[in-house]
């Protein structure tokens, strides 16, 4: 990108085309070094006094685009990105709402200045990210994804486990059965064949679903209670002193697991509970995404 040729020619100077940037960092330096005035080195090199001015006085940078800065910085953006659209090629698709949720929690942990209302990206943020990355997109899932088909071949499905073989032989985890974990959650219904009633809407409190990590040797973990609820009051309703030693309990509108409370169980129960010993298999076989 070069400057206007008809600027240069109403300017009366005649010299070899060169580049924006290199031109704009030459009028700087002339300034700076006090061989030109901002009048002179305007009409010079063809470039706005005002221009000029909040280069020199480090108001505006060469290089750097027009307007506010993104919330997050480019790389971490992309390498954000990046794995979204791998993970939906894996076949692990995340739906939007997960995906900003995920966004502002890694935001908060590594303490980036955002403005974020309530720790997640609002719609503005959403639409300026679509047109940084146009690669990524919004798709109907299809009735039975072709991804996760593929995933499921024989030939897929052996690789995985001869992968897993090799690591834990590696490791010598077979002889480690302390380090092995799995995790899944179960939804307890505490009334399946209950009659409906004609009776005052309320919040519902049918159900509770129930997070629990069990290693290869038969140790458990305390156990994670998602109970109905916007906020912590709704846990107050249950007898939780009533629950297994170290039981941790938490709220969710719909008593789902999602995503946000798959990270905090990581964090503040697998992590504390599993042991100094590494490395440590978990299986997974919940947090799974929901809107």
């Amino acid at each position: 990108m070069c400057f206007s040729e008809n600027a240069r020619k109403k300017q009366g100077t005649v010299w070899q085309v060169q580049p924006r940037r290199a031109v704009l960092e030459q009028a700087i330096k002339e300034v700076k070094s006090g061989r030109m005035t901002f009048v002179s080195a305007s009409k010079e090199f063809a470039i706005p006094k005002t221009t000029l001015r909040d280069h020199v006085h480090g108001r505006s940078q060469v290089g750097k685009k027009a307007g506010r800065p993104t919330s997050l910085p480019k790389e971490l953006e992309d390498e954000i990105v990046d794995k979204v659209i791998a993970g939906a090629k894996a076949g692990f698709p995340l739906t939007k709402r997960p995906f900003l949720l995920k966004v502002g929690l890694l935001a908060k942990k590594r303490n980036l200045q955002t403005q974020f209302q309530d720790n997640i990206p609002s719609e503005e943020y959403w639409r300026c990210l679509k047109r940084r990355r146009p690669d990524l997109t919004i798709r109907s899932p299809e009735t039975c994804a072709a991804n996760r088909m593929r995933g499921m071949n024989p030939v897929v499905v052996s690789d995985y486990f001869n992968s897993l073989e090799e690591f834990m032989a590696m490791h010598q985890l077979h002889l480690k059965p302390e380090c092995v974990w799995n995790a899944d959650e179960t939804g307890v219904q505490f009334s399946p064949a209950a009659a409906k009633l004609l009776a005052r809407s309320a919040n519902s409190r049918d159900s509770v679903t129930t997070l629990v990590c069990i290693s290869a040797c038969g140790r458990a973990m305390p156990s994670l209670f998602v109970v109905n609820g916007k906020t912590f009051q709704s846990v107050r309703s249950f007898a939780t002193h009533d629950a297994p030693e170290g039981s941790v309990w938490t709220f969710q509108p719909n008593a789902w697991m999602d995503n946000a409370l798959g990270v905090e169980w990581f964090v503040n129960v697998f992590l504390k509970h599993c042991g100094p010993a590494r490395p440590q298999v978990l299986f997974l076989g919940c947090v799974c995404d929901r809107k």
